[in-house]
């Protein structure tokens, strides 16, 4: 067999494949370097700001890092008390060797023996089918213990996407000692009657109006936000289940660059359905997340490195160039739309109020697109693009993790032929983050000459409001900045 043959069935040490990742890693960072240096050649700006080295790395790997990490631990409990639980009493995993093994010492609470001994606490002494009342086989129990164990991880999930959309989406009013369930404390009749369109004279009315269960906006934002997030699984889902197909798995790059162009779309239906970032920013997250982890189902684990090399550069090229070039086309679409629909509407004569009207309109459209260019807008949209996916790599580890402690139940590492191996990939998700964010110190830099935009000042400024912040959690501050773009205002609390 070949070298590259030997490296994709797992044949050598340990040690060599540190050797690989390393040797990965130290692409990913010449590819960033050569960006940097390219662009600071054949940069326009007279002043190219300074390098910002190590105080990068560490103004950017800090808090990501430190925030998945915590964002982790109760996760981590819950799945670690669900593990010994239900699994059969032994069982043991070895992270280095991927082996099942036995163990004299357990802390298990199912039993090995579940058609003699079955274990009350797990459960097993119980029918799952209620047509099943007498005596069952030892697959059917197996089977009934990956159901309560599958039953345990959507019982997380659900909770999770409420108190997500609880923490992103906080009710001001029930802090100010207003009733949850109605949010209403702080509507005023006279925004009730803009909403109902009623009377002139009621809407000089300023006062509170009583609770109502039927006026609740904050609860219709979060089910809004839940609704959105649970179409969203269900094409996540769909993803995962496409790549475990060989159509899929001989054309990984391919698709990488199709679920691009995708993923621009979906990006774009988000902001309309949306229209607040900090809420599609949680779903984009999730994508790139899955999409990553679609890569473990290439052919080889080769064609799996190259696979991440590719997905990098597109991240790379769509961070520096595709991503402001959408967003600027974006920008100036209403202008283009206006001067077309000038252009090609039905020649009339219009009416002095017609004019005038077209005339403000003409002029608001500018306003805004000057604002847009001019304001922190880009470099807070561009950033906010960079935290989704630096956070996308630190959740792979865990994810990998969850495989390799759950591999009956999920039953991913067997679609993709990886089970018996998924230690390597494991370590190569942990090992390359150090990389990648060297690679990001680069290209953030790369920004700076780009685009004129001051990033490290940006993320010095937040870390300072952050240390001085006078509410815990940070979306129970109640003060906006008003002049920032409306979605993006929750952003940069």
């Amino acid at each position: 067999l070949r070298w590259f043959e030997l490296l994709n069935y797992f044949e050598f040490p340990d040690e060599l494949y540190f050797l690989f990742y390393t040797a990965v890693g130290i692409v990913t960072i010449s590819e960033g370097f050569v960006v940097w240096g390219i662009n600071r050649l054949l940069t326009k700006l007279r002043h190219a700001p300074l390098f910002h080295g190590s105080t990068m790395f560490y103004a950017i790997a800090e808090a990501p890092a430190y925030g998945v990490f915590l964002a982790s631990i109760p996760l981590i409990i819950i799945l670690t008390i669900v593990y010994h639980w239900f699994s059969p009493s032994g069982k043991t995993l070895d992270l280095f060797s991927d082996m099942i093994g036995e163990s004299e010492l357990t802390t298990n609470v199912a039993s090995e023996d579940k058609q003699d001994k079955p274990s009350m606490i797990a459960l097993e002494n119980i029918a799952a089918d209620w047509m099943n009342t007498g005596d069952v086989g030892y697959i059917q129990k197996e089977l009934w213990r990956m159901g309560r164990i599958g039953l345990c991880f959507i019982s997380l999930g659900l909770y999770v996407l409420y108190n997500c959309a609880k923490l992103i989406i906080p009710n001001w009013s029930e802090q100010e000692g207003g009733d949850a369930n109605t949010d209403t404390t702080a509507i005023t009749s006279t925004q009730k009657a803009g909403a109902d369109n009623v009377d002139d004279d009621f809407e000089d009315d300023d006062e509170p109006l009583p609770p109502s269960p039927i006026w609740a906006p904050n609860t219709w934002k979060r089910a809004h936000f839940a609704f959105w997030l649970t179409v969203l699984i269900f094409y996540l889902t769909f993803l995962l289940e496409f790549s475990y197909s060989e159509v899929f798995g001989g054309a990984v790059y391919m698709f990488l660059i199709i679920f691009y162009f995708i993923d621009i779309g979906i990006g774009m239906l988000l902001e309309e359905v949306l229209r607040e970032k900090l809420l599609i920013a949680p779903l984009e997250t999730s994508i790139s997340v899955v999409e990553s982890l679609m890569t473990m189902g290439a052919a080889s684990f080769v064609e799996f490195t190259v696979s991440f090399m590719i997905d990098l550069s597109i991240t790379t090229i769509d961070r520096l160039y595709l991503g402001p070039g959408i967003a600027w086309v974006q920008t100036l679409w209403p202008r283009w739309r206006m001067m077309l629909k000038r252009k090609f509407k039905a020649r009339r004569r219009m009416t002095r109020e017609e004019k005038a009207r077209e005339e403000l309109e003409w002029r608001r459209i500018n306003e805004e697109i000057e604002l847009a260019h001019e304001g922190v807008e880009p470099l807070l949209d561009a950033y906010t693009g960079y935290a989704q996916e630096v956070t996308a790599i630190l959740i792979l580890p865990g994810i990998n993790l969850f495989m390799m402690y759950f591999p009956e139940e999920l039953q991913i590492t067997a679609r993709y032929n990886i089970r018996n191996f998924m230690s390597k990939y494991f370590l190569f998700f942990m090992y390359m983050p150090l990389f990648l964010f060297i690679a990001d110190v680069f290209v953030l830099n790369t920004q700076e000459l780009v685009f004129g935009w001051r990033v490290f000042d940006y993320v010095s400024y937040q870390k300072y409001r952050f240390s001085v912040r006078k509410e815990r959690w940070m979306m129970n501050s109640k003060i906006l900045d008003e002049s920032i773009a409306e979605g993006l205002q929750t952003l940069d609390l």
